[in-house]
């Protein structure tokens, strides 16, 4: 159930940008290091106030730019701004009082043009990494980034560049694991295991197929990965 916190707003971008926001928020609020944090946005329209705590570099000059005709990029407000509320009831009445353009402080700018920004969190099962994809809603682009606190490389991937190798290993342990599935239907998920070897070669051990099913299938998956098939 959502309540009212004052908390730090992390952007999405992982840019360095951090709003001090009392709002409703879902129950995703983490506390670090003794402050309200939370990745995600607030309750929409519950705002009550929105401060400025840090702003990156790429990001200042849109604290004092003008906010777009579509401010939300096509996603429901969580600021009703515009010069009429468009956020209507099944009845067509109008659900709040909106700020017009130019009543709108510089944090509160700065959190709108912001709001263009999402991210998912992937915590691989094939290493201890962190990865974060951001999306950017106004140019429906899509891209991992590294951040010293919110992302993680595990000891394996530590030169690893946007997590490409630590992504490309999880991404072929699914093929191999779907490609033997799909050749020899009568196999599960628990009668297939995996594994890597010291320089990061997958196994794959699948004890039900017999001597010759394995030949036949060793190089399907070959041609997906260099793979070891026991």
């Amino acid at each position: 159930m959502a309540k009212q916190y004052i908390a730090d707003w992390i952007c999405p971008s992982l840019c360095g940008c951090v709003l001090t926001i009392d709002a409703q928020w879902s129950d995703d609020i983490q506390n670090v290091v003794g402050i309200n944090t939370s990745y995600r946005h607030p309750v929409p329209f519950t705002i009550k106030s929105i401060l400025v705590k840090s702003v990156c570099p790429t990001h200042t000059p849109l604290m004092t730019t003008d906010i777009l005709a579509d401010p939300h990029f096509g996603c429901p407000g969580y600021l009703c701004v515009g010069p009429v509320c468009t956020h209507l009831d099944q009845n067509g009445v109008s659900q709040h009082t909106p700020k017009a353009n130019a009543s709108l402080n510089q944090s509160e700018k700065l959190y709108v043009h912001l709001f263009k920004y999402g991210s998912t969190t992937l915590k691989l099962d094939t290493c201890n990494c962190r990865v974060v994809h951001v999306s950017d809603k106004s140019d429906s682009t899509i891209a991992p980034v590294n951040h010293p606190l919110h992302t993680k490389k595990c000891i394996f991937h530590t030169s690893d560049s946007d997590h490409v190798f630590a992504l490309t290993e999880n991404k072929n342990k699914n093929k191999l694991v779907a490609e033997s599935m799909a050749q020899f239907p009568n196999l599960k998920h628990e009668d297939i295991t995996w594994s890597f070897d010291g320089s990061r070669k997958i196994k794959l051990s699948i004890p039900s197929l017999t001597v010759g099913e394995k030949a036949s299938l060793r190089g399907r998956l070959n041609a997906i990965a260099n793979v070891t098939l026991e």
